[in-house]
């Protein structure tokens, strides 16, 4: 939806986002928060088929903490009451609160938000109805006279002041989401649990039983029960769960024995450029590795290419990872809309003069899950030949891998051949593919 923020409208949004600013200590609690469950949300959300900006009811219902009760006794991450709760098959007994798990409440928040979606066709009234039942929001709509369409909408005086919050909350986090990881933990899904004990979850992963507690407060035994569908929360430092990570695609990466030169050449099918709908005939949209963007040509700079876009400036800078000091590359691909978490493909070959930001561009990944799936804290410069992982994180067991020069010069055939040396901290090991030395 279209928005039209009205005068009186801003000022009392401007006194939310100031009451949810007043406190840096708040703040960072809630960012922290943020992003360590804000990756399940989004994923659910997708699954569902449900708009991105609807996480951001979430903080504001919540600020994500599992066992938060209102006054009201509405319950977990999206505050909802018994009835409600139970209406969309959320489970509710001596055993399991699902509503103060982050992935089985949001999925019954996706539920309940449809029902009200195909009622009013609108998301702002589905919004509304999700606080005041159906009931309430259209008593609201037509004593306030709050007429809006199901695209455009104006944000006036006639709004309800939980709409207010909402587009608050929004202007709040929208910049902050997905930038960073929680400074210590990762949540790891740990499914087909039933019957084991979190003192059992605890000696298998390594994590202490309070630990486990806290982020299960949805589970009021000790045992999970037999007929539990959803998964046990398993809050890991990063290294352990870069870990069990690596395990995860053992198959696939075959430990040390991974065969990095093999994609040299794929490196060449990036960017995927392909055609894509546009109304300006002058300028036709492209999609690059499957988000809108476009090439930059010869004259552009970062005000044409915003235009060319329909996006703010602000936006399209932060969708490519710059800011306004950057000078435009003509050739160079860029995006009108977020960059994905991670590439099509799993590692890339830095070649001679190659960038973080360069590479980012060409695969389409944020360059902070560029960087963070590659354990480098600063965009410093690249060596050619270091091997960069592209969608999953670099095990901390794995060192970081290089192709020999001769490799990247002359880009083999043979790739099975290809010398390759992994450098630890303190020493340089070298070994050959297909070897165990």
């Amino acid at each position: 939806m279209q928005l039209y923020i009205a005068a009186e409208a801003k000022e009392e949004i401007q006194k939310k986002v100031t009451s949810l600013t007043r406190s840096p200590k708040h703040y960072k609690e809630v960012f922290d928060r943020i992003n360590l469950y804000m990756p399940l949300i989004e994923r659910v959300l997708k699954e569902e088929g449900l708009p991105d900006d609807l996480k951001y009811l979430a903080i504001q219902e919540s600020h994500l903490i599992a066992d938060d009760i209102s006054e009201t006794n509405a319950v977990g991450f999206w505050q909802f009451k018994q009835a409600g709760a139970l209406e969309v098959g959320t489970r509710i007994d001596r055993y399991i609160d699902e509503r103060m798990h982050i992935v089985a409440s949001t999925r019954a928040f996706a539920k309940y938000i449809k029902k009200h979606y195909s009622h009013f066709n609108n998301w702002l009234y589905s919004l509304l109805a999700f606080h005041l039942g159906r009931g309430g929001a259209k008593t609201f709509i037509k004593g306030n006279k709050w007429n809006i369409g199901a695209r455009t909408a104006t944000i006036d005086s006639h709004a309800h002041w939980y709409i207010y919050h909402f587009i608050a909350h929004k202007l709040v986090f929208k910049d902050a989401i997905g930038k960073e990881l929680h400074p210590e933990l990762y949540l790891y899904e740990c499914r087909d649990c039933q019957g084991k004990t979190i003192h059992e979850l605890s000696q298998q992963f390594g994590v202490s039983l309070p630990m486990i507690r806290t982020y299960n407060k949805w589970l009021k035994p000790t045992k999970i029960p037999e007929d539990a569908t959803c998964s046990v929360l398993i809050p890991m430092t990063h290294q352990q769960y870069a870990q069990l990570d690596h395990l995860r695609v053992y198959s696939l990466l075959d430990k040390y024995k991974i065969n990095y030169s093999a994609y040299w050449d794929k490196a060449q099918n990036f960017p995927c450029i392909t055609s894509a709908k546009s109304t300006n005939k002058s300028q036709p949209t492209i999609q690059i590795n499957g988000i809108n963007g476009i090439v930059a040509q010869p004259n552009d700079n970062l005000t044409t290419l915003a235009t060319k876009g329909n996006i703010p400036l602000k936006q399209f800078l932060e969708f490519n990872d710059i800011d306004a000091k950057h000078q435009i590359e003509i050739g160079q691909a860029y995006y009108f809309k977020a960059k994905n978490n991670r590439a099509n493909v799993h590692y890339h070959i830095v070649r001679h003069k190659e960038t973080w930001w360069s590479i980012a561009q060409k695969y389409g990944i944020k360059l902070s899950s560029l960087l963070s799936k590659n354990r480098a804290r600063k965009a410093l410069t690249l060596t050619a030949g270091r091997v960069l992982w592209l969608r999953f994180m670099r095990p901390a067991n794995i060192p970081i891998a290089y192709l020999n020069d001769p490799i990247i010069n002359n880009a083999p055939s043979k790739p099975d051949v290809a010398q390759t040396y992994a450098v630890t901290e303190n020493t340089t090991t070298y070994f050959k593919k297909g070897s165990n030395n």
